[in-house]
Formats: C-alpha cells, structure tokens, sequence
C-alpha cells in the first residue's frame, strides 16, 4: 500500500524516473503493483518519448495480467484491444502483436487469415458503455496506428456479435513496419 501511494506522488509530480525505479522494485520483490497506476505510468513515459521504459514496463504490465495476453492459433490472429486503452498502450499493444507475427507477415501464405484488430466493448467490471465512449476508443485506435513509425494501416472490416468494431492490419504496413523496426523490435518483444 505505502509504495503505490509512492508511486502515485512521483507520478503526479512527473518523476518518471523514480516511478519506474518505484514500479522495478515493487516487481522485484513481488509487491503487487496498482494497475491503474501503472498504465498512467506507462502513458506518461510513452509521451514523453522515453520508449524504451514505457516499452519494457508494458511488456511487464502484460505478463502480470494488466493487459489481455496476445491470442492466436494457426487459422486465426487477433489483437483485442480493450476500449480503455490510451494510444500509447494501444501503439505498444500494435508492436507487440506485429513483432509476435513477424514470421506469417514476411512469408505470407494464402492460408493465413489476415491480422485483426478487435476493439473489446466491455471489460471485466464494466456494466454499461456509452457510445460516446466506445467512439472516442475508435478515435484513438487510429491515432495509435497513425503515430507509429511508419505509420499502420488499419481496414474497418465489420461488427462481431458483441457489436465490437473489427478492423484488419494492412499487410503491406505491417510489412513495411517490420522491416524497418525489427532490429530493436525484436529484442524488445521476443525476448525476456
């Protein structure tokens, strides 16, 4: 409890650098850390173009279930978004999926399914979800694909049962993406 009212007050004075320290030994030494605390970390790092941290404390947040883990089997990819993501958890969540399909989007077969992109409705706790809100997530769905370098073509495709908006990752930017941001990708989302 003491060390998330810690991180909350580095936070809010925007100590990015004792927050991340805050969130390394606060994982380190397996105390749970506040996940609401750790994403405002992760959009802050991220805006202030300190990638690397918002990168590794991402991949983290991930493993210890802040995040929905990737999903896919042979036939079918996809990346669900949750609608509460900002645009730089939502650009993370587009790098980790892309790096993580690296082998289907440079040998393309004609039995892959494309890449998709659902954007979730609910969360766990969520009882009801304005339309408002749900379009705001659009909004920066696309802004995420835009932000990234290059940029991500992202397709509407259609609406799932949930009535969830599924988009499709275009081949050739995610192509494009790959070859040139593999390099460092890789090691950041492949490796531990």
């Amino acid at each position: 409890m003491i060390f998330n009212r810690h991180l909350s007050a580095c936070i809010e004075n925007q100590n990015l650098a004792v927050s991340s320290n805050t969130v390394d030994f606060m994982t380190s030494k397996s105390i749970p850390v506040d996940f609401s605390l750790l994403r405002k970390l992760i959009f802050k790092l991220g805006k202030n173009s300190l990638w690397l941290k918002a990168r590794s404390l991402y991949k983290s947040a991930v493993s210890m279930g802040c995040y929905p883990a990737l999903q896919g089997n042979l036939y079918c990819r996809i990346l669900s978004i949750p609608y509460s993501l900002s645009e730089i958890e939502m650009m993370l969540a587009f790098e980790m999926f892309i790096v993580s399909n690296a082998g289907n989007i440079q040998n393309p077969s004609p039995f892959n399914q494309a890449l998709q992109i659902v954007l979730k409705r609910k969360e766990e706790d969520d009882v009801c979800l304005s339309d408002n809100d749900y379009h705001a997530a659009m909004s920066r769905l696309m802004l995420a694909a835009q932000n990234t370098n290059p940029k991500l073509g992202i397709k509407y495709a259609t609406v799932n049962v949930c009535k969830e908006q599924v988009f499709t990752l275009d081949h050739l930017s995610a192509l494009k993406w790959l070859n040139k941001n593999m390099k460092w990708a890789g090691k950041v989302w492949l490796f531990s």
